[in-house]
């Protein structure tokens, strides 16, 4: 989910995943169908994920989870809960922070290209709390050291509580 540019459903099709990219962006499923062909590609909102219920083995969120606005979190992580099935895994990579948002200005890469986003950086606590209050459970957690990465980055993944049967 938020699979940009594509370039990590090779790699998932190579450990024999059927990996499928969503990302919001029109211009990025673009350019992943152009540069990553062979893989399904849709246009879709965290918010509103074009998957029937529990149809989903298993979800990776790669940096994608940090575009959240504040008032559109609660949404999305349900949309995602909704579709991974009970037993799946969910895999997030995010930046340690705040909370506070972030804006791409014209010194950043994008921002050389004429697009702004924000970006939201959140505490690893926030991360496990809204992925339990939506019904995963912590599988593992690990961030890079503080002087690697400025702001560290941590990673996580979640389980889908409860059964097929219920």
């Amino acid at each position: 989910m938020g699979c940009g540019t594509g370039r990590l459903l090779p790699y998932l099709a190579g450990r024999g995943l059927s990996p499928r990219g969503v990302d919001l962006s029109p211009g990025m499923v673009e350019v992943a169908r152009r540069e990553h062909p062979g893989f399904g590609y849709e246009v879709a909102d965290l918010r509103e994920l074009p998957f029937r219920d529990a149809s989903l083995a298993g979800v990776v969120c790669w940096y994608s989870l940090i575009f959240l606005a504040p008032d559109a979190r609660l949404r999305a992580f349900a949309e995602l809960a909704r579709v991974v099935r009970p037993g799946g895994y969910l895999v997030a990579a995010f930046k340690h922070g705040d909370g506070t948002g972030h804006r791409n200005g014209p010194g950043s890469r994008v921002g050389s290209l004429g697009i702004d986003f924000d970006r939201y950086w959140l505490s690893a606590r926030e991360m496990e709390d809204r992925f339990t209050a939506a019904g995963f459970a912590l599988t593992f957690q690990g961030s890079t050291p503080p002087e690697e990465a400025e702001p560290p980055h941590g990673y996580m993944l979640v389980r889908k509580t409860g059964s097929a049967n219920g």
